[in-house]
């Protein structure tokens, strides 16, 4: 690497601080949906204590968050804006799993709206899409759900298995 003459090597630096955001981002993304309420802030506490320098930006696609915003308005999901807020940080915590995990359940007690938070997601993917076909020119994308029960088939069905040539 080049170094500057008082010895600071400036693409270092930044090298290192993407490697960091990086580093934050994915600890963040693939540990955090799968922890209950109470170690949540455990959690981000720690991930503050060890990226002290990362700037801890939450800012997940904009678009998702007013397509959401519009689809829970329009069909009168919610009525407490508290409550609005909750339910729209548990739907982007969703896409955010749903960018980084190929498949994904969601789990929890009866009439917590597990369903409406992946039918708003659906929705809002489905709209940001087809937004972006008729401004950008962008292939238009339709979300759908897919749902299975896991008793009416294999454990391998379910995970895959390899076969004897190696393929999955």
């Amino acid at each position: 690497m080049m170094r500057e003459k008082d010895g600071k090597n400036p693409e270092g630096e930044v090298l290192l601080k993407i490697e960091e955001e990086l580093m934050y981002k994915a600890l963040k993304d693939m540990n955090l949906s799968k922890l209950v309420k109470d170690d949540v802030m455990l959690f981000t506490s720690l991930l503050d204590d060890v990226f002290v320098n990362q700037y801890k930006k939450n800012v997940p696609d904009k678009e998702v968050r007013e397509h959401s915003e519009a689809y829970i308005k329009e069909n009168n999901l919610i009525m407490d804006r508290l409550e609005e807020d909750a339910w729209l940080q548990k739907i982007l915590q969703l896409y955010d799993t749903s960018c980084v995990r190929h498949a994904f359940m969601l789990v929890g007690s009866t009439g917590t709206g597990k369903s409406n938070i992946i039918r708003v997601l659906t929705n809002a993917l489905t709209s940001r899409s087809l937004k972006h076909f008729e401004t950008k020119g962008t292939d238009k994308e339709t979300w759908a759900i897919t749902r299975l029960n896991p008793r009416s088939i294999t454990q391998d069905q379910l995970y895959g298995e390899r076969d004897e040539s190696g393929e999955f």
